[in-house]
């Protein structure tokens, strides 16, 4: 089994772990076409437009068998295999290490990734393309600040997993991830929790099962933590020692960007 066939067998697992039946059996169709005739066009026809592949959102509101918990943890993952399989799909019978998907394909905004291909992206046109993105709220009354654990979950899904999917595809383990993210049982994820945590509290921002607040709120957005130094560790990982961070706040009711140093 290629790595092209791997991607596709391993979406199809989790599309059907949380009840997604009809894309499931589009995959499964994309499956068949390949080992039938070596031919990708099915699948590469899956995303364009509106009420595309990756228009996919999985959630209990969508009737999808998903906890509150696990869903910020399988759209991530989703949308990063959507991505590793379209890349594959313009290139079926090759193979490739983690380092070359990783370049090629690119490391945050799988949508726009499958459409155009991670390195030929213009990085202006896909957001924060470097860095994830920790979403909350704040008070237009009176400045209160609050985060959810959702968010939080989100933030740090979109941080690890693409290294995580690189990997497991170029060992052909896709499968194993699909059931780590399904079980969300991966490495450090409590640890980052109370991490970010400690990091809110030290900047007076309040953390939240859901969003609540005493006045009508706006969102707001804060970076990837950095050093104050402005460094970042080479790992890619978040460094989050409350004594040594800054979040950037990005209000998205106007152009005005805030610092917060967390204490």
């Amino acid at each position: 089994m290629n790595q092209y066939e791997h991607a596709l067998m391993a979406t199809k697992r989790l599309l059907c772990a949380v009840g997604e039946n009809y894309w499931a059996q589009w995959v499964q169709d994309s499956i068949e076409r390949w080992r039938d005739t070596h031919d990708t066009s099915r699948h590469l026809s899956g995303y364009a437009g509106m009420g595309s592949f990756t228009d996919v959102y999985i959630c209990r509101q969508n009737r999808h068998t998903v906890t509150a918990l696990q869903e910020p943890w399988v759209n991530t993952l989703l949308l990063w295999l959507q991505a590793i399989c379209f890349f594959l799909a313009r290139q079926p019978d090759r193979s490739f290490t983690a380092e070359a998907l990783f370049n090629a394909v690119g490391r945050f905004d799988a949508p726009l990734s499958a459409f155009v291909g991670g390195d030929k992206a213009d990085p202006s046109t896909r957001g924060l393309a470097e860095e994830p993105v920790l979403s909350g709220w704040r008070c237009l009354h009176c400045g209160y600040d609050q985060v959810s654990r959702r968010n939080v979950d989100t933030f740090i899904a979109d941080d690890i997993l693409p290294d995580m999917v690189f990997h497991a595809c170029e060992a052909c383990m896709l499968n194993q991830l699909v059931d780590q993210v399904l079980a969300v049982d991966l490495a450090d994820i409590t640890d980052r929790r109370d991490q970010i945590a400690q990091a809110l509290r030290h900047s007076n921002i309040s953390l939240s099962d859901s969003r609540s607040g005493c006045a009508p709120a706006r969102a707001v957005e804060a970076t990837t933590p950095r050093s104050i130094a402005g460094n970042v560790p080479q790992s890619g990982k978040l460094n989050l020692n409350p004594q040594t961070i800054i979040y950037r706040l990005r209000f998205w009711g106007n152009q005005y960007t805030g610092l917060l140093l967390a204490r």
